[in-house]
């Protein structure tokens, strides 16, 4: 588990308020002090994003693939490619996860797709070691 010094800010995008336990566990177990913010909408993520990359980034976008409203997960992880925002996105989605690979090749920040049903331990596994790599590489860079 890696744990950062100061609270890491995570979004969560899923209009199924049952998975915030989840969520909120699977992110706390791999990165330690998190500040969780959570939207229902893609409209309301794409403002959040927007806003955060102003100011304080998301280091971690967790995101459905249809969400309430006219944007989906795709249009998201489209924006946070086109502001070049350093995070993890995590793309949730019932589809099979190779022909969601397919789709995003294009995208240049680094994503992951997880499909459903959500298994913790791999979900643990995907944030953990994005974590760990990415800290490592900050490491690399400064030296």
């Amino acid at each position: 588990m890696m744990k950062l010094s100061k609270k890491t800010r995570v979004l969560v995008v899923e209009d199924d308020l049952s998975q915030q336990a989840f969520w909120g566990a699977i992110v706390g177990k791999c990165i330690g002090q998190v500040e969780i913010d959570w939207a229902v909408s893609g409209e309301e993520a794409k403002r959040m994003i927007e806003n955060s990359a102003k100011r304080r980034p998301y280091r971690l976008v967790i995101s459905d693939l249809f969400l309430a409203g006219s944007e989906t997960g795709f249009d998201l992880l489209e924006l946070a490619n086109e502001l070049r925002l350093d995070l993890l996105f995590v793309l949730v989605s019932a589809a099979e996860e190779n022909r969601l690979h397919a789709k995003t090749q294009h995208i240049r920040i680094p994503h992951i797709v997880l499909s459903k049903p959500l298994k913790a331990p791999r979900c643990e596994q995907v944030i953990g070691d994005f974590f760990i790599h990415s800290s490592v590489s900050k490491l690399q860079e400064a030296e």
